[in-house]
């Protein structure tokens, strides 16, 4: 079972972005040397929050080959790229280079994000956005595993492209697909993508939808299972009340921050701004006690062990990305502890 290091490139109140850059640099090393498998890299525009920068990872394709550079083995995982605020043939090639220089070590996650304010800021609308994302990965596969193409669609149209470079891996990288919404699940199953999700909260709803991915993969004639991995909020110390301290803040900070990206926006449907609503309202008034419960996987080796076998076995995951420090507010030292905690005594268990 894979395991990785999930990471938006946080910025430390009081770093200037210089020094956030180094200690995140010394962070990946470290994942590396401590034998996780992948470093997955979140994409985030105009991330100013509460009087500070909070993520300086808009530009992932570049910091993954910044990573390829520095690593030799940790498989480099966007996660994720949201392709409609790009150009297709243009994320195509910075992809299949990032490959190249990892020596094909590039996971592609792509999704369309849940921060509509980005959409609006990118003067690109919301509402397109899931059909924007599926036609333009399409673009994006046939540039990597044709020799030329042509494409004509409801938003790109192409005649006899030749695009260079191509992958290192045959006949692409493999392609996650974020999954939020019940429909999804199926959609990333006929088209034979591996998926992330995040289990919060009950599990029915991720359980009913690994089901239908699994039904739609298997309808469709897709060798094997497709992957599931599962991003949760983790962190290890080594006894309960430090577990529970040491990211307290951190954790709640970056819940109000979620709440405040997920509230309605102009040029939303009424559904839509409905659904975002309730789930802003959710966010806000969530107690930590609450958090703890049903959000997050905060404890000793042993409890973090228990509960990541729960959620492997009630959803069928198959490879986890472990949000250690989800708003970047803990100090390196706290950081590497859990980090290294997780390596010596958890993983065991998952290999």
């Amino acid at each position: 079972m894979d395991i990785g290091l999930f990471t938006r490139w946080p910025c430390r109140r009081g770093l200037s972005q210089a020094e956030a850059f180094r200690e995140q640099f010394d962070t990946v090393r470290s994942t590396e040397e401590l034998g996780y498998d992948n470093i997955w890299l979140g994409e985030e525009h105009f991330s100013h929050d509460l009087g500070h920068d909070l993520y300086l990872g808009s530009s992932v394709l570049t910091l993954g080959s910044a990573i390829a550079a520095r690593t030799t083995r940790l498989r480099i995982g966007m996660a994720v790229v949201p392709i409609p605020l790009g150009h297709p043939l243009r994320l195509a090639e910075e992809a299949a280079t990032v490959d190249l220089i990892s020596g094909g070590r590039l996971d592609f996650g792509v999704g369309r994000s849940s921060n509509a304010q980005t959409y609006q800021r990118y003067s690109l609308p919301y509402a397109e956005s899931r059909a924007r994302m599926l036609e333009a990965l399409e673009v994006i596969k046939k540039a990597w595993t044709q020799e030329r193409f042509s494409h004509q669609g409801e938003f790109y149209t192409f005649t006899d492209i030749c695009l260079v470079p191509k992958p290192c891996q045959k006949p692409h990288p493999p392609v996650f697909l974020a999954v939020t919404s019940p429909e999804t699940f199926a959609v990333a199953g006929r088209a034979g993508y591996d998926i992330f999700v995040n289990p919060r909260g009950e599990p029915t709803t991720l359980r009913e939808g690994a089901d239908e991915y699994h039904q739609a993969w298997r309808e469709a004639g897709h060798p094997g299972t497709g992957k599931i991995v599962a991003r949760i909020l983790c962190y290890v110390a080594e006894t309960t009340g430090q577990a529970h301290a040491e990211p307290e803040e951190g954790t709640m900070a970056l819940l109000q921050h979620q709440s405040r990206l997920t509230a309605p926006q102009e040029g939303l449907s009424e559904a839509v701004n409905r659904a975002r609503a309730e789930r802003s309202r959710y966010l806000a008034n969530l107690r930590y006690e609450d958090v703890l419960r049903t959000d997050v996987i905060y404890g000793t080796p042993e409890f973090v062990t228990e509960g990541m076998q729960k959620v492997r076995g009630e959803i069928g995951v198959t490879a986890f990305m472990l949000d250690m420090n989800g708003y970047g507010s803990l100090p390196p030292e706290k950081s590497l502890t859990s980090l290294r905690l997780f390596s010596e005594r958890v993983m065991p268990h998952f290999k």
